[in-house]
């Protein structure tokens, strides 16, 4: 597996986008594929001695006891293809991995992700019931002042508080509680068609007809 595909660059986002790569095979390969090393252009040659067979180490101590002109060099550009090759090997190598063993891991990963937003989301839903919960009062004057603008976007919020409402006291157990408010809330918005159409509509219960 080629490293660097942990992070996509703008490149390799747009090309996938264009393949249309599904995001749970890049996240498959992103699980596989390592960091791309970094490169280095110190010499270890501290490092790269160790790699000259025992025998050629005393022939350069020799040589060297001997002055021979431009050693150094020679050992320098021995070293450096000793050690290079090695760098080069360690920074490209690649684990292969079968194309049919990614697709069924990117489908567990796709299933775990999506498990996981419907936890997300079902907690996000649960905090918000709550906190409509905590301020129904809030939440029944605000349906009531959307009813009292007598537009069809007020209408239409009221009509989506007031569906909240009648959620949240479904989950808490206050459905008669909650019927009881509505009909007392009902009183003074009897004489909105529109409104009375829309609540009708989200199978709102009314005790009797009201006058239109």
């Amino acid at each position: 597996m080629p490293p660097g595909f942990k992070k996509l660059t703008a490149a390799q986002r747009a090309l996938a986008q264009l393949l249309q790569v599904p995001p749970e095979l890049l996240m498959t390969v992103a699980l596989h594929s390592s960091d791309i090393p970094k490169q280095t252009t110190k010499d270890d040659f501290a490092a790269w001695v160790e790699l000259l067979p025992q025998k050629r180490r005393s022939d350069y101590l020799v040589r060297l006891a001997r002055n021979e002109p431009g050693l150094s060099r020679l050992l320098i550009k021995e070293l450096r293809e000793l050690g290079q090759p090695a760098n080069k090997a360690d920074s490209t190598e690649n684990i292969r991995i079968a194309y049919s063993t990614l697709l069924a891991e990117s489908k567990r990963v796709k299933e775990k992700y999506e498990r996981a937003k419907r936890e997300e989301e079902q907690r996000a839903r649960l905090q918000h019931m709550k906190n409509i919960h905590d301020h129904q009062s809030d939440y029944w004057y605000q349906a009531d002042q959307a009813a009292i603008r007598k537009t069809s976007t007020g209408y239409d919020e009221a009509t989506r508080l007031l569906v909240e409402l009648r959620e949240v006291a479904e989950y808490f157990h206050e459905t008669e509680e909650f019927q009881k408010r509505f009909r007392n809330w009902l009183i003074p918005h009897s004489r909105r068609p529109a409104l009375l159409q829309r609540l009708r509509d989200r199978k709102f219960p009314f005790p009797e007809a009201p006058e239109v």
